[in-house]
């Protein structure tokens, strides 16, 4: 701070943002000058220190002064050596020689360790590797890693693990130990002889695992499954006196659907399996069995009794299944949803039920919507299946139908490549033509012997060459598409190549006549 050409402080901002102390802080007053030099020494640091950041230092300022502005060394930190990456200065520098170099500073020497402008220091963190501990894995209560501590044994671990399990298999146990050639050996120690006192104290070295055996390890773990008409479906655990009742209890029980007097056991043939004969012929190594469970199964039933692998499927009734229900809409007099009498019911008999068809229905655009497969459309003749009912346009009908009967429409419409696409009143014995050259005419476009007729019900047919137009009735949409636009070249393209070729035909006939002349 400058007053009247004389220094009048200076002011060290590292003391008050990092310590708080204020210093010689005088008052500024009119005309005075506060000027900030620029910086000299800039190192940054980072890694395990509490602010790691670039920091400016002053001449003789020293590492530790640095490690002291980012908030020391946090708890992980190696706090005996760090790292420089330093700027090799111009005048040092060499073609040949690297302009940036690695240096390590000893803190544990008591000298001290100045810092140049750009030097990046970096303070390592200690290795997360722990090194006084052994481990106590399988069937102990309490598994995990324990503090090694000099002289312990194996019995000292299984009491500080919580103990053993009852199903513990007491014959062996074996521990893992690295051996300071890094390979690691096993050692096999009797669990039972060990915590009784029989035999002599086996003792542990850090970073030993003492690994505890189940009796259950060295069993199978037998399963039997269940499939098709229970609630919950899957594999359970097989249990000594198992029957096919607790099986259906444990799979939730049986569905309404289900056919109780049949239910298949699948079982595997030990025999066969087992069989060591391998010239005879393969034998069956599956038998089925087919069980009755019967409709008090819960009390008196399923007393079957379970092998291990047995798979349980219990059958479906054969004619069970929920109401299937279709919608009709439109001309009849009782509209509305119905439900399929049989699997086989037809459009007749549910149009039967609802009261039959309007004098105003127009039975030709009577159509089926399906949602099954993505059909969509069903194209139906409903004048034929109402005069012979059973018949094969008097469709069978399936689960979520919609049969739709429209009143009768007095317009035909007529789209596509005509002078202007347009809606026309219906007359009777009008043809194809006449609805056409009254939208309008075919226009330059069209392709006309393309042009079909899609009737309400979603039929469709086309002009044929020979036996005329089909006819047109109320409510059909007249068709008329474009041709496509030719890729290749045109009629006139290809009269001037064919011109060509025979110009230049006609001209080596007139040489070669000349010649042999």
């Amino acid at each position: 701070m400058l007053r009247g050409n004389q220094v009048l402080a200076e002011i060290d901002f590292y003391r008050y943002l990092l310590e708080g102390r204020r210093g010689d802080d005088p008052v500024l007053r009119d005309g005075d000058t506060v000027l900030i030099p620029a910086r000299t020494i800039t190192v940054r640091v980072e890694g395990e220190v509490r602010r790691p950041q670039a920091y400016e230092l002053l001449d003789g300022e020293d590492v530790l002064d640095l490690i002291r502005y980012a908030g020391g060394f946090t708890a992980e930190a190696v706090a005996d050596v760090v790292h420089v990456a330093r700027v090799v200065p111009f005048p040092e520098r060499r073609p040949e020689q690297p302009d940036r170099v690695q240096s390590d500073l000893d803190l544990r020497l008591k000298m001290r360790h100045l810092l140049r402008d750009a030097d990046a220091v970096r303070v390592d963190r200690i290795p997360e590797r722990l090194e006084n501990w052994v481990e106590a894995q399988g069937n102990v209560k309490n598994p995990g890693r324990y503090q090694y501590r000099e002289g312990m044994a194996v019995a000292d671990l299984v009491r500080q693990a919580g103990g053993l399990w009852a199903d513990t298999l007491p014959e062996r146990a074996l521990i893992e130990r690295l051996d300071p050639d890094l390979t690691y050996r096993t050692i096999e120690v009797s669990l039972a002889d060990v915590l009784s006192g029989a035999a002599a104290p086996v003792p542990l070295q850090s970073r030993d695992k003492l690994r505890v055996f189940s009796r259950w390890d060295l069993r199978d773990r037998y399963r039997v499954s269940m499939s098709g008409e229970v609630r919950a479906p899957g594999e359970f655990d097989f249990r000594e006196g198992m029957t096919l009742g607790d099986l259906v209890l444990l799979a939730g029980g049986l569905r309404e659907s289900a056919d109780v007097l049949h239910a298949e056991v699948s079982r595997l043939r030990r025999a066969a399996v087992e069989s060591r004969d391998t010239a005879a012929p393969p034998a069956s190594t599956v038998e089925v069995i087919d069980v009755a469970l019967g409709e008090d199964w819960l009390r008196s039933g399923g007393v079957f009794a379970l092998e291990p692998h047995d798979r349980v499927a219990v059958r479906k009734l054969p004619w069970w299944e929920l109401p299937r229900t279709v919608t009709l809409q439109g001309e009849v007099y009782y509209p509305g949803a119905y439900a399929l009498e049989s699997p086989d019911e037809r459009v007749s008999s549910v149009i039967a039920r609802a009261g039959g068809l309007k004098p105003t229905a127009y039975a030709p655009g009577a159509r089926i919507v399906r949602g099954k497969d993505d059909i969509g459309n069903l194209a139906l003749d409903l004048d034929r299946a109402l005069r012979k009912p059973g018949s094969e346009q008097d469709a069978i009908l399936e689960q979520g139908d919609d049969i739709r009967i429209p009143a009768r429409p007095s317009t035909v419409k007529v789209t596509g490549a005509v002078g202007f696409p347009t809606s026309i009143v219906y007359e009777k014995g009008r043809s194809l033509g006449d609805y056409v050259a009254r939208a309008g005419g075919y226009a330059h476009e069209a392709d006309k012997w393309k042009t079909h007729v899609v009737y309400p019900n979603g039929m469709s047919k086309q002009i044929r060459r020979i036996w005329g137009d089909p006819d047109v009735m109320p409510g059909s949409t007249i068709v008329v598409p474009a041709r496509r636009p030719e890729t290749g070249p045109g009629k006139i393209e290809t009269l001037k190549e064919i011109a060509s070729i025979l110009a230049s035909a006609a001209t080596v006939y007139l040489v070669i006549d000349r010649t042999t002349n």
